[in-house]
């Protein structure tokens, strides 16, 4: 497909109203437009400019013939033609100079466009450097505070709980708070950890308790206090059947000196007085053992033996003598040592009822012939009361062999108990760093991403070093000398003048040389066919 001829143009530049005559003949394959300066030829090289293509024409009304068709310039960017012209808007559009004082230019449209991007993008990018600097010092005021905060509950923490038995607390720092803090974060129901004062003071007692030595449990129990009154209110009902004698009858302390002596007589076998010497009459005799038979000497048996039972629980009440609270550990000490004084006023109830019996029974061993009652009511003994105070001293020594075991876990629950309490300040710093990090690495990942689109674009710059060499040769025939080379420099080319950096910007005419040139080879490129193309 050809160019025939430019049909028409009207208001473009200074072509008011022109139509190709009828005797002007159609293109042909080599063409020549000259004319003075100003009269339409840059205006002609930018019409046929926009169908390779470039932005559309505005000015006016543009017709050009391709082939057997009158083409609209609106119209060509729907026209499939294959062009390339070289003039001025080429020359500005292919051959740019990267800023700084390097004079690294780059040539070709492409490559400047990718270059231009690339430049958005490191501004972008500086920017975006910018405001890391800024998230990033966030970020280490977020973590910062964050590890003060951790600092400083971890010191309390190790105040409260070091010991000689331990190394953990002893050397309790933030990393260790830290770890607890998120292990509780993690459990459904953190509030079980928290303590109220009583528990705290508890087991603030319970890890500072130095080994104690185990205690003996109380084994006495209190005596069966209805069966004695049963007992000894039927001994009291009792009553001795025999041949009494007035006088010891009614004088017991007579009839028991008499008794007494009786003994000895039945020992001695003496028929005279020991006490006066004189003789006992038969009679008299008889009549004191009739007093003294075997059913009398039977009932003082009962008793005394009776009065035995409760001197032997008496002593028994005495002698209780419990595990003091001292002995035991001292988170225990006020629910063992109230237990202590239960026992103890159960016991003086179980004293004062024994001393009442023997009392009675002491009365009744002087009126053997008279009935008795004991008129008191039998005393309700609480044997739970030891039960209870056993129960403490069985902690007491287990808690004797757990002793380690159990400081262990009294500091690990008041550890949890301090972090609980610390807990939610100490999510807001961790929410806080979070927050920050997660705009820093959003940043973070924004650089890298822009990072690989310049890298992109970068390498889609076409590599001049194939072409170097051929441009220079050509550039030393167009020139007639060669004091002007180029040498590759990043994606670009850096100008050399007599072997040296030329930081001058380069002439129009240098400019131009060097854009001809590289116009030359782009009608080698793959996407232009020569031998069909329109140049």
């Amino acid at each position: 497909m050809r160019i025939t001829r430019i049909s028409r143009l009207r208001g473009f530049g200074i072509f008011r109203d022109f139509t190709w005559p009828s005797d002007l003949p159609d293109f042909r394959t080599y063409n020549l437009i000259y004319g003075w300066n100003g009269s339409g030829k840059t205006l002609l090289s930018n019409l046929l400019r926009r169908l390779e293509p470039n932005p559309p024409v505005t000015e006016g009304t543009a017709t050009v013939r391709i082939g057997d068709r009158d083409i609209s310039a609106q119209d060509f960017d729907q026209t499939a033609v294959s062009i390339r012209v070289f003039n001025r808007k080429f020359i500005a559009a292919n051959v740019f100079k990267i800023g700084g004082a390097k004079s690294i230019y780059l040539l070709g449209k492409d490559n400047i466009e990718r270059q231009k991007a690339v430049k958005v993008l490191k501004d972008f990018q500086d920017l975006t450097q910018t405001s890391l600097d800024a998230q990033q010092d966030k970020y280490e005021v977020a973590r910062k505070a964050l590890d003060d905060f951790c600092i400083g509950e971890a010191k309390l923490i190790k105040g409260d709980l070091r010991a000689p038995d331990t190394d953990f607390y002893s050397n309790y720092n933030k990393s260790d708070f830290a770890a607890k803090a998120d292990e509780l974060s993690e459990e459904p129901d953190v509030e079980q950890h928290k303590l109220d004062d009583a528990a705290r003071s508890d087991l603030d007692a319970r890890k500072s308790q130095s080994a104690k030595e185990k205690v003996d449990e109380i084994e006495y129990r209190f005596p069966d206090l209805l069966s004695l009154f049963t007992e000894v209110d039927a001994l009291l009902a009792r009553t001795v059947v025999s041949s009494t004698l007035d006088t010891l009858t009614y004088d017991p302390e007579l009839a028991q000196w008499v008794r007494q002596g009786l003994s000895l007589h039945r020992t001695r076998d003496s028929g005279d007085c020991l006490f006066c010497t004189n003789a006992i009459t038969k009679k008299r005799f008889c009549d004191i053992e009739e007093h003294f038979n075997e059913e009398y000497e039977s009932f003082v048996k009962d008793i005394e033996d009776m009065l035995a039972t409760i001197r032997t629980l008496s002593n028994a009440a005495g002698e209780f003598s419990p595990p003091s609270k001292a002995d035991v550990y001292g988170y225990i000490s006020f629910q063992y040592d109230s237990a202590l004084t239960a026992c103890s006023d159960e016991r003086q109830r179980v004293v004062a009822a024994l001393n009442l019996l023997q009392k009675k029974l002491e009365a009744k061993k002087n009126a053997l012939f008279k009935t008795q009652s004991l008129a008191a009511q039998t005393p309700d003994i609480d044997n739970t009361v030891l039960d209870d105070a056993n129960s403490w001293l069985h902690k007491h020594n287990k808690d004797c062999d757990d002793f380690q075991s159990r400081v262990t876990k009294a500091r690990e629950r008041l550890e949890a108990g301090y972090v609980v309490d610390a807990l939610a300040e100490y999510t807001n710093f961790v929410n806080a760093k979070a927050a920050a990090n997660t705009v820093l690495e959003k940043t973070r990942q924004t650089i890298r991403e822009t990072n690989v689109k310049i890298a992109l674009i970068e390498r889609g710059i076409i590599s001049p070093h194939q072409a170097a060499d051929e441009l220079n040769r050509d550039l030393r025939q167009y020139l007639g000398h060669g004091e002007l080379s180029l040498q590759v420099e990043e994606t670009g080319y850096r100008i050399m003048r007599n072997g040296q950096v030329a930081d001058d910007d380069l002439s129009e005419g240098e400019r131009t040389a060097i854009a001809l040139l590289y116009f030359l080879k782009s009608l080698k490129d793959k996407d232009f066919d020569l031998s069909s193309g329109i140049v």
